[in-house]
This record gives structure tokens, C-alpha cells and sequence, in this order.
């Protein structure tokens, strides 16, 4: 569905691209507007924004990697400009992000573990930069964070389940840190959220139905909260 609306939306404003599978959009407050990061027939990373009311595109700031994977955009407050994570075809995580006007390249940061799959992505407030989850190599969950602009990683704190599905994340603000929702190799959904400074697991609250498909985290701020949405075996959403 993505892909069929951005393909549309590429029509309609007469751009001439072939869009991937890969694909991820992000609102811009620095341009009060949308923006968006696609694969291209080549293999590269496009970017396309508005400038002046009309869109524009980039096609050469990312030719360091291709992309082989998902593609995950994220509005960095501390730099005022979207970022974006994407699979390369080492299999690595690649970082581009922008830094004093000019696109910068991180290829190294997150060469700890491949990436297996979803990538998903979240800004955390209370650091002010990106944080970054995925299926490791090894089948577990991995998490970077940044600290004073220094990327750090945490491979260890996910053991009590094994990745075999979608991964979601999402910032809590009643936390004031990052929490994940991801399928198990149980089947089920399995919630990881911070509490008395340690990441804890929660694998039974979700066990009313397995997991068929993508799963959606969002904060709702109402009620103060997380809330999570999946397809269920049943066909229906939970």
C-alpha cells in the first residue's frame, strides 16, 4: 500500500522515478511539510522535499551505499533535518544524517551485528537524538542509543525472547524513554520498557491471540501510555 500511495503521489507531481518496496516518510517542522526517502530503480537512496513550494529531489548525497533493506526516517530535533537508517547491502545498518548543511555518511557505527529484517526507529527526548532497533544476526533484539553525540550499543538486555517477526518502537513519555514491541519465535507479542532504570520483559500480558503480520506502536497521550495494534491468527485486528 505504501508503495502503490507513493508512486501516485510521485504522479501527481510529475516526478519521472520508479519507486522501490522501500520506502519511509517523515514530517519535516523545519519546512512544515513532508518529506520523503525512496530506493530508487538504481539502488540508491532519493530524497524528496519541498523547497520554495516546489518539491525537490536528491539523488546524489547517498551514493556511498545502496540499499538492500528497510528504509527508516526520523526527524532529529538537535539537528533540525530528517535523518535516515537503511540495510545496505553488506548487510549493515547505514546512518546518513546532516551536519552543518552537508549530508554525512555513518557506515561503522552499527557493524556490530547484520540486520535481519525491520528496522524501526524512534527520537529520544531525554537524549536528544535517534535510537535505533533491529533483529540481530544472533535472532535477538539490539538497540543503539546515543550519548553526548556517541553511539553505544546494547546487545545483552534482550535475551528473554527471540526476534521472528515485526519490530515497533515508540517513545513513552510517562517514561521518558523508548519502548519496543516485537513477534516472538513463540508467536506472541513481546513489550520491552524501561522501569527502575533496567530494561523489563514482558512476554504474558499479550498471549490473547499470536501474531500474523505488522505490528504498530503509538503514545497515546490521553492516557499516558503506549498503545500497541497487529493482525491477529484470527485475521483480526487486536
Amino acid at each position: 500500500m505504501k508503495k502503490l500511495l507513493f508512486i501516485v503521489l510521485i504522479a501527481l507531481m510529475n516526478f519521472s522515478v520508479m519507486a522501490n518496496d522501500q520506502i519511509s516518510s517523515v514530517f519535516s517542522p523545519a519546512r512544515n511539510h513532508t518529506e520523503m526517502f525512496v530506493k530508487g530503480r538504481d539502488g540508491y537512496l532519493s530524497f524528496y522535499f519541498l523547497e520554495n513550494g516546489k518539491w525537490q529531489i536528491d539523488n546524489s548525497s547517498f551514493r556511498a551505499a545502496k540499499v538492500h533493506g528497510e528504509v527508516c526516517a526520523v526527524f532529529e530535533t538537535q539537528r533540525n533535518h530528517s535523518a535516515v537508517f537503511f540495510t545496505g547491502e553488506d548487510g549493515f545498518v547505514h546512518y546518513f544524517f546532516v551536519d552543518k548543511g552537508v549530508w554525512q555518511h555513518d557506515a561503522s557505527s552499527f557493524a556490530v551485528s547484520r540486520a535481519m529484517g525491520k528496522l524501526s526507529v524512534v527520537y529520544e527526548k531525554q537524549r536528544m537524538h535517534s535510537a535505533l532497533f533491529f533483529k540481530g544476526d544472533d535472532g535477538y533484539l539490539h538497540y543503539f542509543y546515543a550519548i553526548n553525540n556517541a553511539w553505544h550499543h546494547d546487545g545483552t538486555s534482550f535475551r528473554a525472547a527471540i526476534v521472528a517477526g515485526d519490530i515497533s518502537a515508540v517513545y513513552e513519555e510517562q517514561r521518558n524513554h523508548s519502548a519496543v514491541f516485537f513477534k516472538g519465535a513463540d508467536g506472541l507479542l513481546h513489550y520491552y520498557f524501561l522501569g527502575d532504570r533496567a530494561w523489563k520483559h514482558d512476554g504474558e500480558t499479550f498471549k490473547t491471540t499470536p501474531v500474523a503480520g505488522d505490528i504498530s506502536a503509538v503514545f497515546e497521550q490521553q492516557r499516558n501510555h503506549s498503545a500497541v495494534f497487529f493482525k491477529g491468527m484470527d485475521g483480526l485486528l487486536h
